[in-house]
């Protein structure tokens, strides 16, 4: 149950990083527009636009993922995995 989950913020991670490489802008409505559509392509269910934010630090503006997942692992045990990962946009 968690490999799953896993495998799942890999793909969330791929995509946040390709959207930063290729997406010129640092309009919201662009990149979530874009995190979307990648997360179509790659068939990833538990995605949501709020997972993505921008965030500048100095000058350099960063594409921010951040997400907590909470399953239920056995009986009255569950299992939280928190997501964190932060890619650089790239500015004409």
């Amino acid at each position: 149950r968690i490999a799953p989950t896993y495998l799942e913020y890999l793909s969330i991670r791929n995509a946040v990083n390709q959207v930063a490489a290729e997406t010129p802008s640092a309009d919201l409505a662009t990149i979530r527009r874009a995190m979307d559509r990648q997360m179509t392509i790659d068939y990833v269910r538990n995605y949501r636009p709020e997972f993505v934010r921008v965030q500048r630090d100095g000058k350099q503006l960063n594409l921010v993922l951040h997400y907590e997942v909470r399953k239920p692992l056995i009986y009255n045990l569950d299992f939280v995995a928190k997501f964190h990962h932060s890619a650089p946009i790239q500015q004409p």
